[in-house]
């Protein structure tokens, strides 16, 4: 693609020679390549590592999928894309264009920390949901419940599911939903495991109770299970539709959801939360004495936080610290990030907080 070379004569420009300019020049293809280069001859290797990074990541930030499949289908789309990445550069020094990456990185974590966030409540919500069902569910018994394999005569053994269930809720119940788990005492993982669903012939009012024999479909998973003749077959309630056939109550809060949002807490609430927890809000109008009083306040409540996280804390410190803008704000030598002394222990928790701020 004609827009990929486009960004690539941003890059390969450090085996090309120009005159020498202060600030890159997007006027016209040449002259991106001699401005850049010029500006590239001025800088450190480090430096110039941090420049062409800045680079690719302002060009690629201006591109959108609408884009692509425009530039993919028509040279008109390919010249917008051009043009949204020379009116980002052109005029920019070394410093703005590593300024301006650095702003976008920021906006894009900035965005994705808020979308977490966003995701953390709905997954608590959904949790939150899950157990109100879930108490309601606990009334709908499963009484007894067995699985066994019955020979036949020709083909392979059928499997079969037995309950005994008792309608404890309020509600007629016209379809059932189940997890069962076929497992045995010692064994930390089970046989099986796996859902199966029953629609009730006339439904399950209040208060009744009905033995089912359920025959699962052959070419289920149910069919393909072996299992010794001790294993317990244990059945939970997960959902229940009502006579209108809508759901009643559902517990649909799955492992999976639950690693993910625990995954997000780990990285995106906990330290937050507390950090904000840890943050008194500074009157507008006090005087020195008071000033110094909070200030000392807020500092031992800081420290007790990094005590009580401090392998956490130290963790998103280095991930902060490895990040070159942070390191040349901070300038941080390593006798500082590993000291035990608790007033630099302290700093360093005051860093991380400003930076965490986005501060």
């Amino acid at each position: 693609m004609k827009f990929i070379k486009y960004v690539g004569i941003l890059l390969i420009t450090s085996v090309l020679t120009g005159c020498y300019e202060p600030t890159i020049d997007a006027s016209s293809k040449e002259t991106i390549k001699t401005s850049t280069q010029a500006i590239r001859d001025t800088l450190s290797d480090t430096e110039r590592e941090e420049f062409d990074a800045a680079l690719l990541l302002i060009s690629f930030s201006q591109v959108e999928m609408k884009d692509l499949f425009s530039a993919g289908t028509s040279g008109a789309g390919e010249i917008n894309l051009e043009n949204k990445v020379k009116d980002v550069l052109h005029g920019k020094t070394a410093s703005e264009v590593i300024s301006e990456a650095a702003r976008i990185k920021e906006e894009r974590e900035k965005k994705a920390k808020q979308q977490a966030l966003n995701e953390i409540q709905e997954l608590e919500t959904k949790l939150a949901k899950s157990k109100n069902a879930q108490t309601a569910l606990n009334n709908f018994k499963v009484l007894r419940s067995r699985f066994y394999k019955e020979k036949q005569r020709f083909g392979p053994d059928k499997p079969f599911i037995e309950l005994s269930v008792r309608n404890l809720t309020t509600h007629a119940v016209s379809r059932a939903y189940f997890k069962g788990t076929i497992s045995s005492s010692g064994r930390s993982v089970p046989w099986h495991e796996d859902t199966f669903n029953y629609t009730i012939p006339g439904g399950l009012e209040p208060g009744e109770s009905q033995n089912w024999h359920l025959a699962p479909n052959m070419f289920s998973d149910w069919d393909k299970v072996t299992a010794p003749e001790n294993a317990v077959f244990t059945v939970v309630v997960e959902k229940l539709d009502g006579a209108d056939g809508e759901a009643l109550y559902s517990s649909t809060f799955t492992n999976r959801d639950r690693q993910r949002l625990n995954e997000l807490k780990e990285t995106y609430a906990s330290v937050e939360q507390n950090f904000v927890q840890a943050e008194e809000e500074q009157p507008e109008e006090i005087t020195a004495a008071q000033e110094e009083d909070w200030a000392e306040a807020r500092r031992k409540r800081n420290l007790a936080f990094f005590n009580k996280n401090q392998e956490r804390i130290l963790r998103i410190a280095q991930q902060a610290l490895d990040d070159k803008r942070y390191n040349r704000t901070l300038n941080l030598t390593d006798d500082y990030k590993t000291s035990d002394n608790p007033e630099l222990q302290r700093i360093r928790k005051e860093a991380i907080y400003a930076i965490d701020r986005g501060w």
